[in-house]
């Protein structure tokens, strides 16, 4: 059974690629598919946060409660994020050229955000957790099967 790091890293991974094919369209000129894949992006990264705050995060407050700064800091960035996913959302169903450094603006986001995430909070919430929260309910969250918006 995966831990917590490595469903979470995992899903990194994949609305990474997901970025980067929605950019690859963008640049070529094909905004509709650009905005497509970016619908993706923006569901599936939206469920991620979700099961972040709605999930993992209550279990950590409750069994390392040190990590409320850290947790804290996500929540923030979390805010932060949405915000940009919703512009270049826009930029991209109106080929508006903001689009591009909209995405910077994103992937400088998402980056530092990742490597905090995946280095710090999710290592603890493995060793905190011990398993719980139910990696599968995660799993289940991430991919819409439970409580997706």
């Amino acid at each position: 059974m995966p831990t917590l790091t490595e469903c979470l890293q995992r899903d990194h991974r994949r609305l990474d690629a997901i970025l980067t094919e929605s950019k690859a369209h963008a640049a070529a000129g094909r905004f509709s598919d650009a905005a497509d894949r970016f619908t993706t992006f923006l569901q599936g990264l939206e469920r991620h946060i979700d099961a972040e705050e709605d999930v993992l995060f209550p279990a950590l407050s409750e069994q390392a409660p040190q990590m409320g700064g850290p947790m804290g800091v996500m929540r923030a960035e979390h805010i932060e994020i949405r915000d940009l996913m919703a512009t270049l959302a826009i930029a991209l169903a109106t080929s508006d050229p903001t689009w591009r450094s909209t995405v910077c603006a994103l992937e400088e986001v998402l980056s530092g955000h990742n490597i905090k995430e995946e280095r710090v909070l999710y290592p603890t919430a493995d060793e905190a957790l011990g398993g719980a929260p139910d990696v599968d309910a995660l799993s289940a969250k991430l991919s819409g099967r439970v409580g997706a918006h």
